[in-house]
């Protein structure tokens, strides 16, 4: 799996910004922290809210665990639509590897959507534990970087309909 991100550069696409999720989640994320942090002062009313963000949290982590499921069940359509016949076909029409593509960009979705859930929760138990809150700089780092992790997650899974609306293009192609 590593291997497959690490030859599509798909580590790349957190800070690329050509790609239109990065564009959106920076500019969403910068927004949000100017609001919460600047308007709010989030950091000084943070024990006011914090039980709150843990229900906010615990949502977003079923929220991601369906989103999980729904990567997963898109790897499944689209490699059950390849047969060996078809992708002959797409090869005749298709010189950007496109399927591959797709599918990698399936599975580094997956596997970004499980390093945030494994970090949310470890998120969500220090608000349960007895420690005490980062210093404001750190914290501000902190909830800037899952921020935007967050809203760069949301954009990308959506951006990978675009990629699906590609190989059905493909697919009609090869039909032709």
């Amino acid at each position: 799996m590593i291997e497959r991100i690490k030859s599509y550069n798909r580590y790349k696409d957190y800070y690329t910004f050509s790609c239109i999720e990065v564009k959106i989640a920076t500019i969403i994320t910068f927004i949000l922290m100017f609001f919460i942090f600047g308007v709010l002062n989030f950091y000084e009313i943070f024990s006011v809210v914090q039980e709150d963000l843990k229900q906010i949290i615990l949502a977003i982590l079923g929220g991601e665990f369906t989103l999980l499921g729904m990567s997963l069940a898109g790897m499944a359509i689209i490699t059950s639509l390849i047969s060996p016949d078809f992708l002959h076909a797409i090869g005749k029409v298709d010189d950007n590897d496109t399927i591959n593509r797709v599918l990698s960009h399936f599975e580094f979705s997956a596997l970004d959507l499980g390093i945030q859930i494994s970090y949310l929760l470890l998120v969500y138990f220090a608000f349960i534990s007895t420690m005490e809150v980062l210093n404001k700089i750190p914290f501000i780092i902190c909830s800037t970087l899952v921020c935007y992790h967050f809203f760069f997650n949301l954009f990308y899974i959506i951006s990978l309909i675009g990629e699906c609306i590609k190989i059905n293009k493909i697919k009609t192609q090869s039909r032709e």
